[in-house]
């Protein structure tokens, strides 16, 4: 944030203090990390005390006291000062949303612009409600692109953050079938995902899977150009071929515009493969050069819990614990069948959010652990018994169900071997990426 008046911050957000010449140079929303400059926003009630003792120059807050900025919604005047802020700047903004593939897309997207100049970025570790306005806040006048994350948190949200970033360039992942518990039906999530457009400019481009069929119907819809990547479909723009593949990585070809670019993927698996083209597709867009951009995204390093591979004394562990979704966990166990092993283990949690649907997209993952040849399939959470029952319909497989990670960590410390296979797969909240330490690397 370029260093602004207390005073202008107040006025843009509604409210008073009014006479007040200090400098505001940043935003926070962790009372653990105020200092002298910074601006706290209270959005959990009760921490304005502790930033302002720590030293932040100023708390917004809906509860009047010294050093406060008194609001009706703290969350709201954020995005109030975020989007006047982001009107400041010319910088090239491009909003990312989607059902899966989100997060490595941004964090490799970042790294391609980054190539050209300063960047912005959404950080990992923030709210994502807070997470947009944040990064809108930290632009300043060096910055030359922002990569910004958009996740579906209610019906209106993606909307809303369109609105406030006003992005230069969009792009849409999938449509897939999680949050159907909040939106009903995958084409209400549909409306909700190309709604990232309306703060676009209509010439401004918007970047599609074009593998993705509900995606298709963006042509019909919007005014937008789009531009479309893909392997499957034959018609996309951006055209990707996998030349091989290996536990290290895929050689990915590229066919766009009449031209080809080769790329070393450094991670295995259809999903790390989508995430490159989705990103070189973006570069291109912003107008990087087809070979910086390949060269970014072969030294690009994965975030951890995303479909990493981790070796312990000939214990081979996959680690995509990140998220959960229906069409993540069939790829995951897709990537399980495919790991040389004597035995193979599918740890699974649940997949959040698919309201009515949860009970059968369970069901179907059971089936698929089964079909996938998992030799050992171990669950937790709530629709678990689901997933079991089904896998041992099939038959092959052995199954247990745990109530906590505490006791799953126990069975698994106790029965590993070596020449095992280990997948795990769950939800954020479930943690169970914490098996790494708690059972191999301890």
């Amino acid at each position: 944030m370029e260093k602004i008046q207390l005073a202008k911050i107040a006025s843009v957000m509604g409210a008073d203090a009014s006479g007040s010449d200090i400098l505001i140079d940043k935003a926070i929303i962790s009372p653990d990390k105020a200092y002298p400059g910074c601006l706290y926003f209270e959005l959990q009630p009760g921490t304005a005390a502790n930033a302002l003792a720590l030293g932040a120059s100023a708390a917004v807050s809906t509860q009047p006291g010294p050093g406060r900025i008194v609001v009706p919604d703290v969350m709201k005047a954020l995005d109030q000062l975020a989007g006047w802020h982001r009107s400041l700047f010319h910088t090239w903004i491009i909003g990312i949303t989607g059902s899966v593939g989100k997060t490595t897309i941004k964090e490799m997207t970042h790294s391609i612009l980054a190539s050209d100049g300063p960047a912005v970025k959404t950080y990992r570790d923030i709210d994502k409600e807070a997470g947009l306005p944040l990064a809108l806040l930290d632009l300043s006048w060096e910055d030359k692109s922002a990569v910004l994350e958009v996740g579906f948190g209610r019906p209106g949200n993606i909307a809303e953050m369109s609105r406030i970033m006003r992005p230069s360039a969009a792009l849409i992942t999938a449509i897939g079938t999680n949050h159907l518990e909040q939106c009903g039906s995958r084409e209400a999530l549909l409306e909700e995902k190309l709604a990232i457009t309306g703060g676009m400019n209509p010439s401004a481009p918007l970047i599609i899977n074009g593998d993705d069929d509900m995606l298709q119907r963006a042509y019909e819809i919007l005014p937008q150009e789009i531009i479309s990547y893909g392997m499957e479909n034959p018609d996309v723009d951006f055209k990707g071929r996998v030349l091989s593949e290996s536990l290290q990585g895929s050689e990915l070809e590229v066919s766009y515009y009449g031209r080809k670019q080769q790329i070393r993927v450094p991670k295995w698996g259809r999903a790390g493969v989508y995430n490159a083209l989705a990103s070189f597709t973006a570069g291109i867009i912003a107008g990087i050069e087809p070979e910086t951009a390949a060269a970014r995204i072969a030294s690009f390093t994965p975030a951890p819990h995303r479909q990493s591979i981790l070796q312990f004394g000939g214990i081979t562990v996959l680690d995509d614990s990140c998220s959960a979704n229906p069409e993540s966990v069939r790829e995951a166990l897709r990537l399980l069948s495919m790991l040389p092993a004597r035995r193979r283990i599918a740890v699974l949690g649940e997949m959040p959010d698919l309201g009515a649907s949860s009970e059968n997209a369970h069901r179907a993952i059971g089936r698929r652990a089964a079909q996938c040849g998992a030799d050992l399939l171990l669950c937790i959470g709530e629709h678990a018994s689901f997933t079991v029952e089904e896998a041992s319909r099939m038959g092959g497989v052995r199954t247990l169900v745990f109530s906590d990670i505490a006791s799953l960590a126990t069975y698994l410390a106790n029965d590993k071997r070596a020449g095992d296979a280990v997948l795990l797969k769950g939800s954020k909240q479930q943690k169970l990426g914490d098996l790494v330490s708690m059972v191999w690397n301890r």
